[in-house]
Formats: structure tokens, sequence, C-alpha cells
């Protein structure tokens, strides 16, 4: 006996079949109603007496879907779920972008009031606070001005020649910025080439620096062996980092040009007639002298710089009616309202030549400064106090005694206002060696190596 369902042969007793789980009292029934129509079916390969051939079990039907169905349901199905990623995706970066927006909202805020809270306190201005965050230009990003603004270049020295030691005290810039770089550059150069010339005729460098506001005005003087001084000055405004013309200079001290011409003619005037007297006026040869000093050719040519006590000075020429046909001089022109911060100058400045002897400055008196250099040795004790600039003079004060002239202007005033100078011996024809007495000649010697020793010479 056959299950009917799943061909499995089945044994006596079975009620249920082992292979599908058909009840076995259904399975005899369909045998049987089975059997009898397979007797008639002429179709029926299974004949009346031949055992029943087990069939195939057939596959159920799944009632589902078909292939083409199934993936394009799969296909859906990606797409649906690829919508809701991208939307859930889209929620959490526009959350994110919240956060963000409103944190940085809370910087901004609690930088403003830090900022209007730091104004408060410092009496600040909004505009001005703005302003100076938009231009970069802040006071942190310069360096401070100093005392050591000036300092001696490394190739300062000094040079022993025979009879006087040449002394080259130039001037290094000690702050950051191109313009300050290009005019040690141009020192370093002047230096050389006055240093290496032949005949060593510069016989001394100095300088003398002051800082005015922004503006540092840089003044060096080269000292030649013939009582002559000249003169180089550089005026750099250190916040812009540029170098000033006149027009610059004058401008930052609010000084038209007309004004400041002017100005220079007036101080021109009064410092030539402080060298040679008023009462001098009517010397033909002293007018014609006096003309050219305040000429307006000479005007132009003047030089503008700042002194250490905030005076507009100016480097100009003042012309002589013996020796050279002229001499540098440095002028006073104007008060300026504010003073200079910092200022300084090298160890020797102008100690040979051109130092301002003018009638207010130097006691007019017959005093000597050493009464008894022709008469006894003189000592460190006659010499220590005195500046060196009275160290020169007091060397000259052995010539004069002798009558020899002076080609410098300075020098001429000083002695020509002593009731006991008369000069009469040109500098060419005097032969101190044969002039001096044993005291002089001694006291001669002593002074210049006490200008040596000091740093004077």
């Amino acid at each position: 006996m056959f299950c009917s369902n799943c061909g499995c042969e089945l044994q006596d007793g079975w009620s249920v079949c082992p292979n599908c789980g058909m009840r076995i009292e259904e399975e005899g029934r369909t045998s049987q109603m089975n059997v009898g129509m397979n007797q008639y079916d002429p179709n029926s390969v299974q004949m009346q007496g031949q055992p029943s051939r087990p069939q195939p079990p057939q596959k159920p039907s799944s009632g589902g879907l078909s292939g083409w169905q199934k993936w394009l349901l799969i296909v859906v199905g990606i797409a649906v779920l690829t919508v809701i990623v991208g939307f859930v995706v889209y929620k959490v970066e526009s959350k994110l972008s919240d956060n963000r927006r409103d944190a940085d909202k809370t910087v901004e805020t609690t930088e403003a009031t830090e900022q209007e809270d730091t104004q408060v306190s410092t009496g600040q201005d909004t505009e001005v606070t703005t302003e100076s965050v938009v231009s970069g230009e802040s006071d942190d990003t310069k360096a401070p001005y100093s005392a050591d603004m000036v300092v001696d270049s490394n190739i300062s020295t000094q040079v022993q020649y025979e009879g006087y030691t040449a002394v080259y005290h130039l001037p290094h810039i000690n702050y950051e910025g191109d313009a300050c770089g290009n005019v040690n550059e141009q020192i370093e150069k002047l230096g050389k080439n006055y240093m290496n010339e032949d005949g060593n005729v510069c016989i001394g460098i100095g300088y003398k620096w002051a800082v005015y506001g922004d503006i540092l005005s840089l003044l060096v003087s080269v000292d030649f062996d013939w009582d002559a001084t000249e003169y180089t000055i550089y005026n750099i405004n250190l916040k812009k980092d540029v170098m000033l013309s006149e027009d610059d200079l004058l401008g930052a001290v609010n000084l038209d040009i007309s004004a400041y011409e002017s100005a220079v003619r007036n101080a021109l005037d009064q410092y030539f007639w402080s060298l040679y007297g008023e009462d001098n006026k009517s010397d033909e040869a002293l007018n014609e002298t006096y003309n050219q000093t305040i000429a307006d050719s000479n005007i132009k040519d003047a030089v503008p710089y700042i002194n250490k006590d905030g005076v507009l000075c100016v480097s100009a020429k003042i012309y002589s009616i013996a020796g050279a046909n002229y001499y540098y001089h440095m002028v006073e022109v104007q008060e300026l309202e504010d003073s200079c911060t910092f200022s300084g100058e090298s160890a020797e400045y102008d100690s040979n030549a051109n130092v301002d002897y003018s009638a207010n400055e130097i006691q007019t008196s017959d005093d000597y400064i050493l009464p008894n250099s022709d008469s006894e040795y003189i000592s460190d004790s006659d010499l220590d106090g005195l500046t060196a600039d009275e160290c020169r003079l007091a060397l000259n004060e052995i010539y004069a005694r002798h009558g020899r002239k002076f080609n410098d202007p300075d020098y001429r005033a000083y002695f020509n206002s002593k009731s006991w100078y008369n000069g009469t011996i040109d500098p060419d024809d005097f032969d101190d060696t044969a002039l001096f007495n044993k005291y002089e000649i001694a006291n001669r010697d002593y002074i210049i190596d006490y200008e040596k020793r000091m740093g004077y010479k």
C-alpha cells in the first residue's frame, strides 16, 4: 500500500504517512477510488492487476510573486531606503549647522561685550578701535624707541697718526626697518671712504641724534685737518619706515616753506653778527660776506633737522672774510611745541673745529683759560673740569698769545673779544717751535696728550 500523496510505501496499521503526514484512512479511500477510475481510463498507463507506480510529489503552489516582480520590489525598497537615509542625514546636518551658528553668535556677543567693557574702562572710542583693527596698524606692532636707538657701529675705531690720534665714531641705527638699514649702509660707505682716504685728511667722525615723535634726526660730522667740518643729515619717519625730504620734515612740524625760509634767514642773520659783531655792520667787505650768507641759494641749500632740545635747526654755510670761503655751522631756527623723547651723541663730537663760540655763549672777558700756561708747567688738575671745547681753546690760547691768526671764524671771534689778543701772523707763517718757550712747548704737548687720554681727539 502506498501513500497517494507522496508515493511512500505504507505498512499495515499506520494511521499517518511518515513522509508527508497524510492520514491513512483518507488515503485508503482515495486509493480505492483511484483504482476504480483507473480500470475504465483508456489513457491510464496502469493496467488492472498491476501495482500502482508511485507519483512524484507535486510542489504546492506558493501563491507568491513572479521573479521580475520580486526584483522590482527590491529596487523600489532600495530607493525608498535611500530617500529615508538622505532625509535623516539632511536633518542631522541642519541641526548641527544651527548649533554652530548659535555658538558663533554667542562668541561674537561675548567678544563684543568684552571690547565694550575694555573701551569703557580705558575711555577708548569704539570707532578708533575698529579702525585700528581694520588697518592692521597697532602700536604693539612697532618696537618701542629707546635710549640706545643709535650706537657706535662696529667699524668705529681710533687710528694713531704721527702727532695725533684720529677718532672715528660712526653711528649705527639700532632699529628695524628698510629706511634705517639703508642709512646704516650709507654711513658705513661714508666712513670707509674717509677713513681710507690718502693723506689722512679726515681726523675725526662723530654724530648726534634725537627722536622727536616718530622722527629720527641723525647728524654725522666729519672733521678735517684744516679746521673744517662737513655734516651729513638723515631724517627718518620710524613709524612709516621712510626717509623724509625737506618738505616732509617741514610738514611734520607744521611749517610751510615760506615761513621756514624766512626763519632760516633770520637765524643766519643773527648767527653771522654774533660772530663778527654788530658794530662791524658798516664794513663793506663784511657786508658782502653777510649777503652771501643770507642769500636765497644758501638758504635753499641748508639742511633741516631736529636737535635734542626739540628745536628745528639747519646745517648751513656761514661765509668768512678770511681763510676758507665758508664754514658749515649748525644754526637753531625755531623751537618746536614738543620735546624729544630720546637723544644722544658719540663720545667725541666736533672737538676740533667749528664749535659754536657765539658772543652770547662765550665769556668775553680778558681772562685766560690757563693764565700761567706761558710761565709754568700745567698738570691734570689744571685741565680736569674743562670740556673738550675748553681744552681746545686753552691749547689755541698759547698760540693766540703770540699773535697767531685763525681761519675758523669761531676761534677768531672768540680771541678777538680778548683785549690782550692781536692777530698779526698768518697760520701758514706761524712757527711755534721758534716762538714758544719751554713751558709753552711742554704745555702744548701736555694738552694734546690729555685730549687723547680723555677721548677728546
